[in-house]
């Protein structure tokens, strides 16, 4: 809520606007940490999927637009890359 505002992260994640506001505001709950307290971004990167048998993937926007991906044995393919480049077009 400090980065994006009250108003959007309680419309994206569907909760009470006055209830976030108020947990954001003053307290503990609310302030941000120092920068040199702040935990570090740690990347753990790991082997591609194996999917033994076919895997479907489908995607549908509030539009009505679907994305079908089928996978089947190893995929190198960003499934993370795909599904935000589809919701981004979106917009």
């Amino acid at each position: 809520a400090h980065d994006f505002g009250v108003h959007c992260v309680s419309k994206a994640l569907g909760v009470n606007y006055e209830r976030l506001k108020g947990r954001t505001s003053g307290g503990t709950v609310g302030r941000r940490r120092s920068s040199s307290r702040r935990p570090k971004f740690v990347e753990v990167r790991t082997a591609p999927p194996v999917f033994s048998s076919p895997c479907i993937v489908e995607l549908e926007s509030p539009s009505g637009v679907r994305m079908r991906i089928s996978l089947q044995g190893t995929v190198d393919a960003d499934l993370v890359a795909l599904t935000t480049a589809f919701v981004s077009a979106e917009r």
